[in-house]
């Protein structure tokens, strides 16, 4: 009888423990303030590269003061997989662009390339979709703080609950080519925003 009765309650444990939960707009943005964002990270010698996905609905919270978010707002901006990719000098407080650069001339050079061209080397795989990324922006740090940040955003292709693979074609570190997933498990654990 206990038998019967615990595998009762582990059954609808895992069910309830296996679906998304909905939060409110308040509890949503404090659920990743707390766990953070689903993310992979790598490490090549002194670097370290991080990328983390970004709910559109959290950007849309983060955006609007007043929480007033329609389904339709959330649709649209689901069209885009948005993605930050940060780059770290674990050996330096200064940002990686500027303490890999060996003179200013260098250094110029990697921001342009940051800036301008670093788009044409990220792809996105999610299934059997390969995407080039449509939405970038470089935040330069001006050395104050120790990070670098790509801004993405990819068309929105494929299932919702397929892995992200993020393929960049690294021209700034000297590093090759540096793929980072995100696994589904992680991605299936992001609560849905209750409006």
């Amino acid at each position: 009888m206990r038998t019967a009765i615990f595998n009762w309650l582990l059954f609808i444990f895992l069910i309830t423990g296996c679906t998304k939960s909905e939060l409110s707009p308040a509890d949503y943005i404090k659920y990743f303030e707390e766990n953070g964002m689903p993310e992979s990270h790598t490490q090549i010698g002194n670097i370290k590269v991080e990328m983390k996905f970004i709910p559109a609905e959290y950007m849309l919270l983060k955006d609007d003061k007043a929480k007033n978010i329609s389904q339709k707002t959330i649709d649209e901006k689901n069209d885009l997989v948005y993605l930050h990719l940060d780059f770290f000098d674990l050996e330096s407080k200064s940002e990686a662009i500027r303490s890999t650069a060996n003179n200013e001339m260098e250094l110029y050079q990697k921001i342009e390339y940051a800036s301008f061209k670093a788009q044409e080397d990220l792809s996105m795989i999610r299934g059997k979709d390969t995407v080039s990324c449509v939405l970038y922006h470089f935040e330069r740090g001006y050395n104050l703080s120790s990070n670098n940040r790509m801004i993405l955003g990819f068309p929105n292709k494929g299932e919702g609950n397929e892995s992200i693979t993020l393929r960049y074609e690294d021209k700034l570190f000297g590093i090759g080519i540096i793929n980072l997933v995100i696994d589904k498990e992680k991605l299936n654990r992001v609560p849905k925003l209750k409006i």
